[in-house]
């Protein structure tokens, strides 16, 4: 019987939305106040800026770049990565991960997460969704089939980066929006070392979660 699930992603915006109908949309106008044409079109910029950092984190408005697995307690994490932050990209890997399920997981072995309820497993179902991907994967609030490490076990308390500080493993270099500007491979390697220390948490933890 295959074990559980070691799950996470990376996201980045999703371009094909990038167009005018989208920013007309958002009506983003400077306050009143603001007569500068020049100070007017810099708060317009930023808060562009500050739309496009959001929209990786929506599954109405983000796309997967990578997807990191590993059968629990396995040697190897496997990083399904994008060659491209596109549409085409993120088809191209949720077919790869559909395939690497249908091999690999055993659908009564739970997925182990980290704000896998809140983030996870609803951006993946919404992308295969967008994406027109047959895709079984749990859903956020399957107790059964999903242990969220920081909702079950942790209470919402901490970041994976500050428990990985807390165990030893050091600060991570790149982390938050910071990870929006990575390359791809850089990113892979992010997600592959994200894998490696929810494996080690959830390790440590399994006298909680394991009687799943």
């Amino acid at each position: 019987m295959t074990g559980p699930i070691l799950f996470d992603l990376e996201t980045r915006a999703d371009h094909a939305i990038d167009v005018p109908e989208f920013w007309q949309a958002q009506d983003i106008q400077a306050p009143a106040n603001y007569k500068d044409p020049l100070k007017i079109a810099d708060y317009i910029d930023k808060a562009e800026a500050a739309v496009r950092t959001k929209m990786a984190l929506s599954p109405v408005t983000g796309v997967i770049v990578c997807i990191g697995v590993q059968v629990y307690a396995d040697d190897d994490p496997v990083v399904f990565t994008a060659t491209e932050p596109t549409r085409e990209g993120e088809l191209a890997i949720l077919k790869e991960l559909s395939l690497w399920l249908s091999e690999e997981w055993d659908e009564k072995s739970p997925f182990i997460t980290y704000n896998g309820r809140l983030f996870d497993l609803p951006f993946i179902a919404g992308r295969a969704m967008v994406q027109d991907v047959p895709l079984r994967v749990p859903r956020g609030r399957d107790y059964r089939r999903h242990v969220d490490l920081y909702d079950d076990v942790f209470g919402k308390e901490g970041s994976q980066s500050m428990w990985q500080f807390a165990m030893g493993g050091g600060l991570k270099p790149v982390t938050g929006s910071a990870l929006l500007s990575l390359p791809l491979p850089e990113l892979a390697q992010h997600c592959k070392e994200d894998i490696e220390w929810l494996g080690a948490m959830a390790q440590r933890t399994e006298l909680i979660w394991g009687e799943r």
